[in-house]
């Protein structure tokens, strides 16, 4: 004996250390990513303008909303990365796609209101209202409210709900009329031409011209 106490029951040290993560509460902006060590990473849309949490270990990127994680990517060491999930892309296209359709309705119902009619019968038959509103909206552009809404109103009336009536009816008037035969204008896809708000102002000054004139 040496005089030292004897060890008897010896612990083996675990296998697996704990997991050591960088936690950062992150700020979603307007589009579906957050940003982490200068990489953007894909969040669902629905967690857009919302606060989350990013665990990240030295593998994985994980996003928590509370206790509940809601994407998980593979994290990048690089910088000015943009990683993204093909399920967060699909569901967002899907999002916008529909958005767009619901404002496209909308645009109909207040300038045609005859066209909610339409489109209640469209959907009791079955008919696909996405294709129905994509070609209203091309008819509006083209005739114009006044003429859309009493085409429409005609195509309700005959118990009928097919596109293709509506413009039946719009150029049977059109040529009762004896009018040109309308051209759409095709505009190149320009942010500054979307967006272009033209202002509408006073007709006075036009009045004080001709006055002056005379």
């Amino acid at each position: 004996m040496n005089g030292y106490p004897q060890i008897t029951n010896w612990q083996a040290i675990p296998d697996s250390s704990f997991a050591a993560y960088e936690i950062v509460v992150v700020a979603v902006p307007k589009t579906p990513y957050v940003r982490f060590d200068l990489n953007d990473y894909s969040v669902p849309h629905e967690y857009v303008q919302r606060k989350l949490t990013v665990m990240a270990d030295s593998e994985w990127v994980r996003i928590m909303d509370g206790l509940k994680e809601v994407a998980k990517h593979k994290r990048c060491f690089e910088k000015k990365r943009q990683i993204e999930s093909t399920e967060h892309v699909a569901n967002l296209v899907a999002e916008k796609k529909k958005a767009k359709k619901g404002s496209g309705m909308s645009l109909l119902f207040s300038t045609a209101p005859s066209a909610k009619s339409m489109f209640n019968m469209a959907a009791e038959r079955g008919y696909p209202i996405g294709s129905l509103t994509s070609k209203l909206l091309s008819l509006l552009d083209l005739y114009g409210a006044v003429e859309i809404e009493e085409a429409i109103k005609e195509v309700v009336n005959s118990g009928a709900c097919h596109c293709s009536d509506v413009t039946q009816v719009l150029e049977r008037r059109r040529r009762q009329k004896g009018l040109l035969s309308p051209i759409g204008v095709q505009l190149p896809d320009d942010k500054r031409l979307r967006d272009f708000v033209v202002l509408p102002h006073s007709l006075a000054s036009y009045d004080n011209l001709s006055g002056e004139s005379n």
